[in-house]
């Protein structure tokens, strides 16, 4: 369950048709750039490296998007992975096991 959280978290999003990396590395980057845009005023736009070789400039509203979408998606994650947890401690043999999707 685990291993598959984890693959499920790092393993991108779409966001407006253009792929987002989620591993740990580019959410800590997100993070550090929306805090970015909060704590300078005087900043107005970022590059950023969306995928290796294509580069795309951000404003402050947009990069709060992409980390707030980033943001869900690990949440929803966890959450998932806390839902299956319950199921797989509550089944009662193998079948049951094998019916958790």
């Amino acid at each position: 369950l685990a291993d598959k959280r984890w693959n499920v978290e790092n393993g991108g999003i779409v966001i407006g048709g253009a792929p987002v990396r989620t591993d740990a590395t580019s959410q800590s980057k997100i993070t550090g750039a929306v805090s970015l845009f909060q704590n300078d005023p005087d900043l107005t736009f970022i590059d950023w490296e969306a995928q290796p070789g294509i580069w795309v400039t951000f404003d402050a509203e947009t990069m709060k998007a992409i980390g707030i979408a980033v943001g869900r998606h690990v949440q929803a994650c966890f959450s998932r992975a806390k839902a299956l947890s319950a199921q797989i401690i509550q089944a009662q043999d193998e079948a049951a096991l094998d019916a958790i999707d």
